[in-house]
């Protein structure tokens, strides 16, 4: 078993590590200047649901060993940016 400490800290980094990577994505996917507003916005969508992903992960931990937490890290970072992709195309459609 994992310490819970460890989980909560792989899961926050990802969700900081996607926060940082979405935003800068989108902004160079785009021809618009840079606006910090939306640097903000993406960055704190990953990062409060790696929070969430972090309680769902403390009830039902990864297995010991470095593969298993580095996949775990990555799962939670390729879901944070999934979330950050659905807000944004939900807020697209709702203007």
């Amino acid at each position: 078993m994992v310490n819970e400490i460890i989980v909560v800290i792989l899961s926050i980094s990802a969700g900081i590590s996607a926060g940082l990577w979405t935003p800068i994505l989108g902004w160079l996917g785009s021809n618009e200047t840079f606006n910090i507003k939306k640097f903000v916005q993406g960055f704190m969508t990953c990062l409060s649901s790696s929070l969430v992903f972090s309680l769902m992960a403390l009830y039902n931990p990864p297995a010991d060993g470095i593969i298993n937490l580095t996949i775990f890290w990555l799962e939670i970072f390729l879901a944070c940016i999934g979330v950050d992709y659905t807000r944004n195309k939900i807020g697209n459609m709702t203007r």
